[in-house]
């Protein structure tokens, strides 16, 4: 989702952060297909950096820390006020994510240094921390999420249910609040990415201010899976080694086998917010 009235900024280096509604949503293979543009650097080795998730504590301390002080002090006033102070904590999380480049000789200065997280906890506290990083919140069906997840951790049908349930409705209320409507953020659903790579990718890469010609599209089909639920099935164990795809490799259809009473189970805890992100 990109709103109409905003533009990517000009220039400059610019953090993206790729934010999974859960894991098995994507990120992993949307973090690959960015890191293929000469104008992306993927930060490693913290692959999964949870900064935004953790948020909450921020905000907590920043709360009790000013509700520590004297009002007569009028710090608000005279230093900062709670946002100003929230968004210092965000810069020292940036440039500690940023130190991950040191040491790597950058031939050019990129445009996007991407960092991802399979989760969008603390999703209302971006921009109040990162007010010119830009978050791509990518969503995936519930249904195919915790079917990955049962096959990949053994996840329980009803928990990874309702997790998804309590992220999308995250992801709802923060896509409706004003902060997100003045914002540059993006919404990537997962089929699309799936069932459309380049028109997916195109609008992502023009979202994000890069070069769409500089961008190789073939060398993106030619991707192998990274941590794959079917690597899970076959092997008894999870790994992160890439995999070759198997034969009628569609990640989009995970509960063909799903029993009614399973899909009326899912619809009771989930489906309102299943339906509102657009899923049948």
């Amino acid at each position: 989702m990109l709103p109409a009235n905003l533009k990517p900024p000009p220039g400059g280096s610019e953090l993206c952060f790729i934010l999974g509604i859960d894991y098995r949503s994507g990120t992993n293979h949307l973090y690959q297909l960015l890191r293929l543009h000469p104008q992306c650097v993927g930060l490693a080795p913290i692959w999964e950096d949870f900064v935004l998730h953790h948020s909450h504590h921020l905000h907590s301390y920043v709360q009790s820390l000013f509700g520590s002080w004297n009002p007569k002090w009028r710090v608000d006033v005279q230093v900062g006020t709670r946002g100003d102070l929230l968004r210092s904590f965000g810069v020292v999380l940036e440039n500690f994510l940023m130190k991950q480049t040191l040491g790597g000789a950058l031939e050019s200065l990129p445009k996007r240094f991407v960092t991802k997280t399979p989760s969008v906890e603390g999703l209302e506290n971006f921009f109040e921390l990162f007010p010119t990083a830009i978050p791509i919140v990518l969503i995936r069906d519930g249904r195919c999420v915790v079917e990955s997840g049962m096959k990949s951790f053994g996840w329980n049908f009803q928990q990874a249910s309702e997790r998804w349930r309590r992220r999308a409705r995250r992801i709802l209320e923060f896509e409706s609040s004003p902060l997100a409507a003045s914002r540059l953020w993006l919404k990537v659903r997962f089929e699309d990415l799936i069932r459309d790579e380049r028109g997916c990718m195109t609008a992502i890469l023009k979202g994000l201010g890069l070069d769409v010609d500089l961008y190789d599209f073939h060398r993106a089909g030619e991707l192998k899976i990274l941590g794959g639920s079917e690597s899970a099935q076959k092997s008894g164990d999870l790994h992160w080694r890439s995999t070759e795809k198997p034969a009628g490799f569609d990640p989009t259809d995970r509960i063909s086998h799903w029993t009614d009473e399973q899909r009326e189970q899912f619809n009771r805890i989930a489906g309102e917010e299943l339906r509102l992100l657009g899923y049948e």
